[in-house]
């Protein structure tokens, strides 16, 4: 990814924090009242929109980053989302980021990130460790190969 789409991720990301800049990416989402998967309650449970032709109702949490599709109209947001993304605090905060102060919002900020980066992390790991395997594999079949010579 160059700088420029980092930056650009960046923002988007911080905008995503606010309420009312998740529900505006729900333009013509295809629940609305009674379903309990709304626009509204969507937003509000921290999603917001990032549909494609194969996934019309893909949604991403914008504090774990966390992206769930497949709606149905009887859907929780809240309960999806505990379900899929167990490590996800955004639900325990005790207000919404549009409520908090200065200081709350950064706090909760610095938590968010020390997830993405041990989420991050983990997946490097997993990485490293799978590359080691397949190249430990390979030295076994190159040991065999040259004893068999």
């Amino acid at each position: 990814m160059s700088q420029q789409q980092d930056v650009k991720k960046d923002l988007c990301q911080q905008l995503m924090t606010l309420y009312e800049m998740r529900l505006r990416t729900f333009v013509k989402w295809p629940f609305s009242a009674p379903s309990r998967c709304t626009a509204e309650r969507m937003a509000r449970a921290g999603f917001y929109r990032i549909a494609t032709p194969e996934c019309p109702d893909a949604v991403r949490c914008f504090y774990c980053e966390k992206e769930l599709d497949g709606w149905d109209v009887n859907d929780d947001p809240v309960g999806e989302m505990r379900r899929h993304a167990p490590h996800c605090r955004y639900q325990d905060l005790p207000k919404a980021y549009d409520d908090m102060s200065v200081e709350e919002v950064l706090s909760s900020e610095a938590e968010r990130h020390i997830q993405a980066l041990e989420r991050s992390h983990a997946a490097w790991q997993a990485r490293v460790d799978s590359a080691s395997q397949e190249l430990l594999r390979e030295i076994d079949r190159q040991i065999e190969r040259i004893q068999g010579k």
